[in-house]
């Protein structure tokens, strides 16, 4: 099932963070390395008999690109067509969903489903193109996002009653099995990404040999089905549910190249959006390129003033808002309480956390590391991202900043944390203003995206605070 939006983050500018490996970094012997960062064929046969009727909830968008030209270019993956959808349609889309019982983080998730599903029923000729592209993408996303709800047990208040004199649009869409089967298929491409390469490489040689239905002896070795076993674990399947090479949809999401287009596109824009870029770029002049660089000089001259004139303290800052979790297993639990599609728990990780929770209440923070740090590989990689987490909380208690960064950015399972990754990812870049002032802009830039990312609103409340604290 696609996971619960919180999800991918948007706005956040993770930097590319150290190859985490070998030795725990927060001993002696730090050693930590930089690094730089055919159509769907199951569609061909779903039958079209889920009636969705809707009242049209948010106000209709003013359409800039005539609707064949929309249904033409999810046909055929033109990436201008997509960056104008995103555009146009992303934002009413979030706040249907939105007035449906979700968060702005699942209308952003589901838009994104949406689209891509849209492209697919394009693709395999099951759309009918006189219905408006944007009732179409609303419709899809609202029916996707109560799936969801209702396969989590998550209960969403009862649809608004339709005025007689309002309009209802009747969208015919693909049945709820076949929304489903999707988003196994979305979520199979998801969890796919989070395998290493050279897992990565021989799971897809597995599913495109499947989708031809022939087998490659060379495949069958113990490697192979060391990363068949990865894959599964990541989709959190048992090995009863887990069919020899693949599932269907798995096979379909590695092995279909509209689908992959497809999901290349939207992965595209997605990633500038997360670096608070438009869906479609923005063509630079030399005139505007020119004022850039004038505009890098003068801040350049700008924060070597700074350097020589400080203002507040950073370091204040930063100590009047870390605020860590008293307890690793209490936040865990908590996150856990709140988190709708929750990880197994794995009974060794559960050992090792209590573990360095033990060290963490003490204040034994490189006993804690040293625990935690046994859990990013092995038989417990898939608690990787909480161990991620409380490295990097942990990080900030020995005043190591950088390193807070790095395993933020390391954490696989980016959605699991919300918001709180913007918060201390922020903090971090106060703390490393606090040893760098030339660094008090990035770290303005930080809280800036904190604020606008969270729902907290004391953490809105200090977020403000901090800027104005952080003011030149």
């Amino acid at each position: 099932m696609f996971s619960r939006a919180g999800q991918q983050l948007s706005g956040s500018f993770y930097l590319a963070g150290a190859q985490i490996g070998g030795f725990c970094p927060f001993r002696a012997s730090t050693s930590i390395k930089p690094f730089i960062p055919a159509h769907l064929p199951f569609l061909l046969s779903l039958p079209l008999r889920s009636i969705l009727t809707q009242p049209r909830t948010v106000t209709d968008t003013t359409t800039q690109t005539p609707n064949e030209s929309y249904y033409e270019g999810l046909r055929h993956t033109d990436a201008g067509v997509f960056a104008a959808i995103y555009t146009e349609f992303r934002k009413p889309v979030t706040q249907a969903i939105s007035a449906a019982g979700g968060s702005s983080a699942d209308g952003s998730t589901f838009f994104r489903v949406a689209v891509i599903h849209a492209a697919s029923l394009a693709q395999a000729q099951k759309l009918d193109e006189s219905i408006p592209a944007f009732e179409l993408l609303k419709n899809l996303a609202e029916a996707h996002f109560r799936d969801w709800a209702q396969e989590k047990n998550v209960e969403l208040p009862s649809p608004a009653p339709v005025a007689e004199a309002e309009p209802v649009s009747q969208i015919e869409l693909p049945d709820a099995e076949a929304r489903h089967e999707f988003r196994q298929i979305i979520r199979a491409k998801r969890q796919f990404t989070r395998l290493e390469p050279a897992c990565q490489k021989t799971v897809q040689e597995l599913a495109k040999d499947a989708a031809i239905n022939i087998a490659d002896p060379r495949l069958h070795n113990d490697k192979t089905e060391a990363c068949r076993e990865k894959y599964r674990k990541t989709l959190g399947l048992s090995p009863e549910d887990w069919p020899d090479p693949l599932p269907t949809w798995a096979i379909t999401a590695l092995s279909n190249e509209p689908f992959q287009r497809s999901w290349s596109a939207a992965e595209a824009i997605e990633s500038r959006l997360a670096m608070g870029l438009p869906a479609i770029p923005r063509k630079q002049s030399n005139v505007t390129r020119y004022v850039l660089i004038g505009l890098g000089l003068a801040l350049l001259g700008f924060g070597i003033w700074s350097y020589l004139h400080p203002t507040i303290s950073p370091k204040e800052v930063y100590d009047e808002n870390f605020k860590p979790p008293t307890s690793i297993m209490a936040d865990r639990s908590a996150r856990f309480a709140k988190d709708t599609l929750p990880e197994a728990r794995v009974e060794l990780c559960e050992q090792l956390f209590e573990q360095a929770d033990g060290y963490y209440k003490s204040g034994d923070y490189k006993d804690a590391a040293d625990v935690l740090y046994t859990l990013l590989s092995g038989e417990t990689e898939q608690c990787k991202s909480d161990a991620c987490f409380y490295l990097a909380i942990i990080a900030l208690q020995l005043e190591q900043p950088g390193i807070t960064v790095e395993y933020l950015a390391k954490i696989p399972d980016l959605e699991r944390f919300g918001e709180d990754l913007y918060w201390y990812q922020a903090l971090a870049f106060v703390k490393l203003a606090a040893q760098n002032t030339m660094r008090r802009d990035v770290a303005r830039r930080a809280v800036e995206r904190a604020r606008s990312n969270t729902e907290i609103p004391e953490r809105r409340v200090q977020a403000e605070k901090m800027l104005e604290q952080l003011k030149d």
